[in-house]
């Protein structure tokens, strides 16, 4: 990755925290401040067939598709690479992922441990 840019921190005001992008396999960017530990980044993941029907029918209507043009209802979910998955924190930094550790937020990316229970 290269630093393509810097930006003001949402959090802390920071004015040169770095946004680093790619375009393989697929577009990605992440920003981290290096001042209040602020980490922003691309996610990827599936739709479940119920979405993805629902994204298909959209489709057809917003490109106004008709007959073998149209995207038909699926039965089932198309085989899916799992290796495209990306979760907040699982590459960047070697971070874990929130199912690898006990996080309160799985969107956290296993960054905030579950507080211990104390007796």
């Amino acid at each position: 990755m290269s630093i393509d840019f810097a930006i003001s921190c949402p959090n802390c005001g920071y004015k040169k925290a770095p946004v680093y992008q790619e375009i393989k396999p697929f577009p990605y960017t992440t920003t981290h401040c290096p001042m209040c530990g602020f980490i922003a980044e691309t996610a990827s993941t599936y739709l479940d067939l119920r979405a993805l029907n629902e994204l298909r029918e959209k489709w057809n209507e917003d490109y106004e598709l008709k007959g073998e043009e149209r995207l038909m209802p699926l039965d089932k979910i198309p085989e899916q690479d799992q290796s495209l998955i990306y979760r907040l924190g699982e590459n960047f930094y070697g971070k874990k992922t929130a199912e690898d550790t006990e996080c309160d937020d799985k969107r956290s990316g296993g960054i905030q441990p579950k507080a211990k229970k104390t007796d």
